[in-house]
């Protein structure tokens, strides 16, 4: 896997979706994998590069391809920790380093979360796609307004952390923005066969399967909850229980379901894949924060051709060709006038560089 390309310009069609906990990507309308359109090693960015503070969400390097509408990144440290839903995207060749690289992106190290409002505990379980959260503490006086950060811890030997934002709040209720996505954890049975009317079944650790959920070693056993869903093919059933147990010294968890399965699951000499869904279940840790506040700087990475360096020459923006770090900020001198400034980098130097995403690189990529 190369560490860059040429290509500023591949196909970005649809919209998508960030699953934060699970480091997936969810499309729609979009070709991921296709002739042209996003692969393996490539850079996606969400929103709009140079956008302003709300107008642009980060990027990360793609790992994974599951689907033509569903992608694995690897690594969330580059993006906001505020709800990712439904937003435009560009898929470049630009050099993965400068994803979580603080120098261009501005979310490696342009977002302060300011004071904690809250730090509580969920009491009772949030279903996949549900929007109210209730607290053990009270949310009332804590200062929680709409657009705050809401920060959702899974598990406690590997955690994931899921982020949405806060649209209401009630005495003991937050009301957060679009549903709570699923967190899925893969697993694989034990090999044997669970037959339809069966409301117990054994699963075991499957770091083979890992990209099914977007973890790098596989999810633990030991983060199976009461309240998480079992689903295995057509199966979708709450777990009631869940118990340890030894299967020839292989360590297994016996989960206990709502009502019996509907669907065989095969005997496999290697397990069947059992995923366990998650929203939200009790006792899980919430912090709340108030709203990011983004550095009012613009830096980017983008890709200029040899026509871009044309069109730059003699503008604040002339550089050479290749893939650029540009930082943009506006400067106030002692009367109060404001001025625009302009930081290059050549990151790469090279000719061919592929544009198209927009801005496209010119004497007012703002344009």
């Amino acid at each position: 896997m190369s560490l860059w390309g040429k290509n500023d310009n591949k196909l970005s069609d649809g919209t998508v979706t960030v699953n934060h906990a699970n480091r997936t990507v969810t499309g729609s309308g979009t070709t991921f994998g296709g002739v042209g359109c996003g692969a393996t090693g490539d850079i996606i960015r969400f929103g709009d590069p140079l956008g302003g503070t709300t107008g642009y969400f980060g990027e990360a390097v793609i790992v994974g391809i599951a689907d033509t509408d569903s992608i694995v990144i690897n690594s969330t440290a580059g993006l906001t920790a505020a709800d990712i839903t439904g937003v435009s995207y560009q898929i470049t060749q630009s050099p993965k380093s400068s994803s979580i690289d603080a120098a261009f992106n501005k979310f490696s190290r342009g977002i302060s979360q300011n004071s904690v409002r809250l730090d509580t505990t969920l009491d009772g379980n949030v279903a996949v796609g549900a929007t109210v959260i209730t607290t053990t503490d009270a949310t009332t006086g804590a200062g929680i307004v709409v657009g705050d950060s809401v920060e959702l811890h899974h598990g406690k030997n590997n955690p994931r952390f899921g982020y949405s934002q806060v649209s209401a709040v009630g005495t003991n209720t937050v009301t957060v923005k679009n549903g709570l996505p699923s967190v899925n954890s893969v697993f694989k049975t034990d090999g044997a066969q669970y037959a339809v009317g069966v409301a117990t079944v054994n699963v075991q650790f499957a770091p083979g399967r890992a990209i099914l959920d977007g973890e790098s070693a596989g999810a633990i056993l030991d983060d199976i909850e009461v309240g998480d869903t079992f689903t295995a093919g057509t199966n979708s059933r709450a777990i009631t229980a869940v118990n340890n147990m030894s299967i020839n010294n292989v360590p297994t968890k016996r989960l206990t379901l709502v009502g019996n399965l509907t669907q065989q699951i095969d005997a496999n000499a290697l397990g069947a894949t059992v995923i366990i869904k998650r929203g939200a279940i009790t006792g899980s840790r919430m912090i709340i924060r108030s709203k990011e506040d983004v550095l009012g700087d613009e830096t980017q990475v983008l890709g200029v051709s040899t026509a871009g360096v044309g069109a730059a020459t003699s503008t604040a923006f002339e550089t050479g060709a290749g893939w650029v770090g540009i930082t943009t900020y506006i400067q106030t001198d002692s009367d109060g006038n404001k001025y625009l400034r302009v930081k290059k980098e050549v990151l790469v130097a090279m000719s061919g560089i592929q544009t198209g995403n927009a801005p496209v690189y010119d004497g007012d990529p703002f344009a």
